[in-house]
């Protein structure tokens, strides 16, 4: 689920992941800005944006996303916990890579 042109994004961001992290980031924003079918779609795009920021250690883009995205999971009563305990846990793992 999602909508189509988040998806298409999101798929063309994980086919160039390891060749052009950069691209692959570009495409994860672009992608969090046009998703708008539900809060798990929007929180699972930033998730993508976050593993994206990671790759280009951008490590405060991807904490401000695996929040953003834990924010939503919460919001939302039909997430499933384990994707709240594994955002919650990326989020804090990224924070821990920012250091004091």
């Amino acid at each position: 689920e999602g909508s189509p042109a988040g998806l298409a994004l999101l798929a063309l961001a994980g086919e160039c992941a390891d060749a052009d992290p950069a691209f692959s980031l570009r495409c994860c924003r672009a992608a969090c800005e046009v998703e708008s079918s539900s809060e798990m779609c929007r929180a699972r795009a930033l998730a993508s944006r976050a593993r994206a920021a990671e790759r280009c250690n951008f490590v405060a883009e991807a904490v401000d996303c695996w929040q953003s995205s834990l924010e939503m999971l919460a919001a939302d009563a039909s997430a499933p916990p384990a994707d709240l305990r594994g955002t919650l846990m990326a989020m804090e793992e990224a924070a821990a890579r920012m250091g004091p």
